[in-house]
């Protein structure tokens, strides 16, 4: 454990690291969410009603309260996109689980599409932990029949400065039968951005690698970034793969119209030249996965 904490460690700044601010949570199991804040500052709503198909982080706040994920479809704004409605706030799924799209699905699928799509149900209330910072999730990956296919197991852990806010999910996902995850280009770990990010505007992609802009798209790199302005600030939003996730570095699933991913289950989908991934889970067995995203901000010029 002590190895790991060491290289998660040297992928992010200091700063992001050093808990500085309270953390509390805020839930109503009537209204199927829980709310996060940062020394009394909400920072983020874990948002897992039935009228959505998988439960989500929405929306995100910048240290100074700044919203930095796209409000459409739960609260459209003006001049904002409303391209893919599965695309909500911070959210992880897969496009292929025994054939089964757990990606593309939201409430505007019409009936007859149905059987293609999967649903991510939350099994128990999830449990806020003030203690640790952190929420745990409990959920079922199921299909159109209701059948489970696999069982997820999520921690979240919120963070944050007096400029900064972290957070870091750690996923195991467990085969409730024999599964099998084929490579696809539509995974995992999403997160869909205000307009002020997309590239159109103010938005610029990076990656570890000098990548930028449109060049990011199916690169692996151990991060990508996303630089925007909004409301006089500058802010970046950086997602972290971490060492020891299966096929270490992800592969970036970020598009210009706001799109932000990584995927460590994309490959020969990515790029031609790289391996054909099918990951086969036997009952019983489990894949992990942990991912952080962190966010920065400060005043423009």
């Amino acid at each position: 454990m002590r190895i790991l904490i060491t290289l998660i460690a040297g992928l992010l700044p200091l700063s992001l690291w050093a808990q500085f601010l309270s953390v509390d949570f805020q839930s109503s199991p009537e209204k199927k969410e829980i709310e996060v804040y940062l020394d009394g500052q909400l920072f983020a709503r874990l948002l897992y009603p039935d009228s959505l198909t998988k439960y989500v982080l929405y929306p995100l706040y910048t240290a100074s309260g700044i919203e930095i994920t796209r409000g459409y479809p739960l609260n459209p704004r003006a001049g904002e996109q409303t391209d893919h409605p599965h695309q909500i706030g911070l959210w992880f799924t897969f496009g292929d689980v025994d054939g089964i799209d757990f990606w593309n699905n939201s409430s505007a699928r019409l009936p007859e599409e149905r059987h293609k799509y999967g649903t991510i149900r939350v099994a128990e209330p999830p449990h806020a932990d003030v203690s640790q910072a952190g929420i745990t999730v409990n959920a079922d990956w199921v299909n159109h029949r209701n059948e489970i296919l696999l069982r997820e197991k999520t921690v979240f852990h919120f963070d944050g400065s007096s400029d900064s806010r972290t957070i870091r999910r750690q996923t195991v996902l467990t085969a409730n039968k024999d599964i099998r995850l084929k490579g696809n280009k539509e995974g995992l770990i999403g997160l869909r951005m205000d307009r002020n990010f997309e590239s159109s505007a103010s938005g610029v992609y990076r990656n570890a690698n000098g990548d930028r802009g449109d060049d990011v798209w199916g690169k692996r790199a151990p991060w990508v970034s996303l630089t925007g302005k909004k409301e006089e600030r500058e802010i970046t939003v950086t997602l972290y793969d971490v060492p020891g996730n299966p096929y270490y570095p992800a592969w970036a699933h970020a598009r210009g119209y706001g799109l932000f991913a990584l995927n460590n289950l994309g490959g020969h989908e990515f790029n031609p030249a790289d391996e054909k991934i099918s990951v086969l889970l036997k009952k019983g067995e489990t894949i992990s996965f942990m991912h952080i995203l962190s966010i920065s901000e400060s005043e423009l010029p």
